[in-house]
């Protein structure tokens, strides 16, 4: 977004209610746009907010299918208004979109067959990734038109690519707020007080400062899929619900599985006489330089090898090692960064190049912690 189009939409949105802390300035560092302090912000300060009320509601009068996702509703309501520019009461909320043709020189949705067989060629779980997310989009563009066939074809694209990587949750999008970059080791993260979306400051500025806001804990996949960008400099996390999906087929296998029903989050599923599960607790992670403890935790509950282990609940130290080797030298494996030439890649998926650098960097160092682990026993 340039200058003018953001003093535009900074604007409109202080019409609707939006305070931006005088502090701060929108300025371009390095080529890429960033928010700024121009002077000292305190800790606690407040950096931007804006009124709940200023959403872009839901409609109140659609009957949609009672499966359909509050995702699903805004970026409908998103779509209807965004077709009628600036007579919609809510067009500041897409002044900051990015173009279809933006996306089109940099989202993973419109990679060619030759793109997607170099993303294969680069780690096959980063396709299954690529073609999962492109499918969700696709999904989401389809149940847009099924449910108002006056919706624009690639105003639904356009919409749905922009709500995967802009919008707030299940909110929807707020102006200016998500003009602030993200930073896991910096960013500030979004609440909502007195019916007010808020950024406070987490820290002090002081002037110069870029300031920044956190997308929360997201797998290293995330940021290059779905924000189509790639911050090597970054706290980067693997997550290994992400990465596996479990199945049991023996009677013992599904005593594990069922353990680790009762005691975390998984998403479950049974086909071909096959009971196959996954764990989908956030913190379940492979960290910069060790597993989580939840991740750690998990392991202990599903690496089970004998049944005296299991009707103890108490994995061997052996078989704890047996199978975090195991895990991580399948996810080396897959990761074929050091084969590819960086200058034969076509520049959009450059990021995925540096990405599975820092991801191959990471599970190395996990696997170090194993190997320090099983030495000082």
């Amino acid at each position: 977004m340039n200058e003018e189009i953001f003093s535009q939409q900074l604007a409109w949105a202080k019409n609707k209610g939006l305070f931006l802390n005088e502090k701060i300035e929108r300025k371009k560092v390095n080529g890429v746009y960033g928010m700024f302090a121009t002077g000292n912000i305190a800790k606690d300060e407040i950096l931007v907010s804006y009124p709940v009320q200023s959403r872009t509601p839901q409609f109140s009068d659609v009957s949609y299918p009672v499966d359909t996702a509050n995702d699903v509703k805004n970026m409908h309501r998103a779509a209807v208004e965004y077709q009628k520019g600036k007579l919609s009461d809510y067009h500041g909320h897409f002044m900051q979109f990015e173009s279809l043709d933006d996306f089109k020189s940099s989202s993973v949705y419109f990679l060619t067959e030759d793109e997607l067989a170099l993303i294969q060629s680069m780690n096959r779980l980063l396709y299954k990734s690529v073609t999962k997310f492109n499918s969700a989009v696709k999904k989401h563009i389809d149940t847009l038109l099924h449910i108002d066939p006056a919706i624009n074809t690639d105003v639904a694209t356009l919409i749905v690519l922009n709500y995967c990587s802009r919008a707030w949750g299940d909110v929807g999008f707020l102006p200016v707020i998500d003009l602030f970059n993200h930073s896991e080791k910096l960013g500030n993260t979004k609440e909502v007080i007195d019916q007010k979306d808020i950024l406070l400051a987490k820290v002090d500025y002081q002037a110069g400062d870029q300031i920044w806001i956190s997308y929360s804990v997201k797998d290293i996949y995330h940021h290059c899929i779905i924000f189509n960008y790639f911050d090597p400099n970054d706290t980067h996390y693997i997550h290994f619900g992400d990465r596996f999906t479990q199945t049991a087929t023996s009677n013992f296998e599904r005593q594990i599985a069922h353990h680790c029903l009762t005691k975390y989050n998984i998403a479950s599923s049974e086909s071909d006489g096959a009971l196959h599960y996954q764990i989908t607790d956030v913190d379940a992670l492979f960290l910069e330089h060790a597993p989580s403890v939840k991740l750690v935790e998990y392991i202990k509950d599903n690496c089970f090898r004998f049944e005296e282990e299991f009707s103890a609940k108490n994995c061997s130290f052996q078989s704890f090692i047996i199978r975090m080797n195991e895990v991580l030298n399948i996810l080396i494996g897959f990761n074929n960064v050091d084969k590819i030439n960086l200058a034969e890649l076509p520049d959009k998926l450059h990021r995925f190049f540096y990405m599975l650098q820092k991801e191959k960097q990471m599970l190395l160092k996990n696997l170090e912690w194993v190997s320090f682990l099983a030495r000082s026993r």
